[in-house]
């Protein structure tokens, strides 16, 4: 039931937020559908995730966790409950409307180089430090109106950053980035969980 939920809550989302319906331009990659942020509802990020995860607990299957460092792959088979615990962070806070339209503004468009709707949500006003999210994107098949892919980024203690990319049903990217007083930026963490090979 839970897959079926998700294409439709789209299609509400779609009829809502997408006003024009004009075609692109010949010539352009990208092309604007809405910028109007006053009726829109946030795609429900973390809901979302979740349901994910559970339907891979659901599959019984051992992910395949690739860590790169210094150009280097290390990879080993991963225990669901360990992924859970990787994923914890982006947890921390539910990304929704009800929590960060007070904060955030969703813009939308084709990308017709990633043949799909982009829905990005950015700060409008400087955030409280309750708010770990800084950005994050979802990306949308326009002929099925699923969730093909979702980005999120989230500002973590001591001066570091951590990078989500969530490519629905194959695999997780977490990059853990760390900003140096001397405003240097070294990945200090790149994992890339498997779980459709």
């Amino acid at each position: 039931m839970l897959k079926y939920r998700w294409p439709c809550l789209l299609t509400v989302l779609f009829l809502i937020s997408c006003r024009d319906t004009q075609k692109p331009t010949a010539g352009k990659q990208i092309s604007e559908i809405n910028a109007d942020t006053t009726s829109t509802n946030f795609f429900p990020v973390t809901p979302y995730l979740k349901g994910q995860l559970h339907e891979l607990k659901s599959l019984s299957l051992s992910p395949i966790r690739i860590i790169t460092h210094d150009k280097k792959e290390d990879s080993t088979w991963l225990k669901l409950d360990v992924l859970e615990n990787e994923l914890s962070p982006f947890f921390s806070f539910n990304i929704d409307s009800a929590n960060l339209k007070p904060w955030f503004e969703q813009k939308s468009f084709l990308d017709q180089t990633l043949n799909a709707f982009t829905f990005t949500y950015d700060p409008v006003k400087p955030l409280p430090d309750s708010i770990s999210v800084r950005h994050y994107d979802v990306y949308v098949n326009p002929e099925n109106n699923r969730v093909t892919r979702i980005y999120i980024v989230l500002k973590t203690p001591g001066n570091k950053e951590q990078q989500l990319t969530w490519q629905t049903g194959k695999w997780a990217k977490i990059i853990t980035l760390h900003t140096a007083q001397d405003g240097n930026t070294t990945i200090e963490s790149d994992k890339k969980i498997i779980w459709d090979y």
